[in-house]
């Protein structure tokens, strides 16, 4: 009797969870980033200078607006990426983040994007486009991300473009305020 009453009480109170897929190529900021949002949101943090690359997973979990976030970091160098369907199914926001300075990866993180976004478990998962590394003079703009990677002929999904800084933590809350609109 006890566990019934448990575990009425448990789903009555339970918290939304929304799980977020954190992508893109290696180098581009993606850990930092997460790191940044624990940081923001009052969790221990790593400091930014010992940050390692990603090889496999790193995991936030956060609460806002008694919503859990659930954010998967998972590294992106080439032969790390085939990891990624594995988590694909699970996934109710997409964040993509493009280093805006690394003009010379554009065409292979244009190729990344659109094979990802074409795995049927990310069918109409909404994607953000993170622009990193904003604070920089040779930061890519949003029109020519968006010519780039033509997100005007995504269909399907909802997708945002938003400039952000993994050092400066530049457009973080605008993000995970994001992520609660949509998913």
């Amino acid at each position: 009797m006890f566990s019934l009453i448990k575990g009425t009480l448990s789903w009555c109170f339970a918290k939304k969870v929304v799980r977020v897929l954190l992508l893109g190529l290696d180098n581009s900021g993606k850990t930092t980033f997460l790191e940044q949002i624990k940081k923001l949101f009052g969790q221990r943090s790593m400091p930014i200078h010992k940050i390692p690359p990603t090889v496999g997973l790193n995991i936030a979990k956060l609460t806002h607006n008694n919503i859990q976030v659930l954010i998967w970091d998972l590294g992106g160098k080439e032969g790390i990426r085939q990891i990624w369907n594995h988590y694909y199914s699970e996934a109710q926001a997409l964040i993509f983040m493009i280093d805006g300075c690394d003009r010379n990866r554009f065409q292979e993180l244009n190729e990344v994007l659109k094979q990802t976004l074409a795995e049927s478990q990310l069918k109409g998962v909404p994607l953000a486009i993170i622009i990193n590394k904003h604070d920089q003079d040779s930061c890519a703009s949003i029109g020519f991300i968006r010519e780039m990677f033509e997100t005007d002929t995504i269909e399907g999904r909802s997708v945002e473009i938003m400039y952000g800084s993994s050092y400066t933590q530049e457009g973080i809350e605008k993000v995970i305020n994001w992520i609660l609109s949509v998913a």
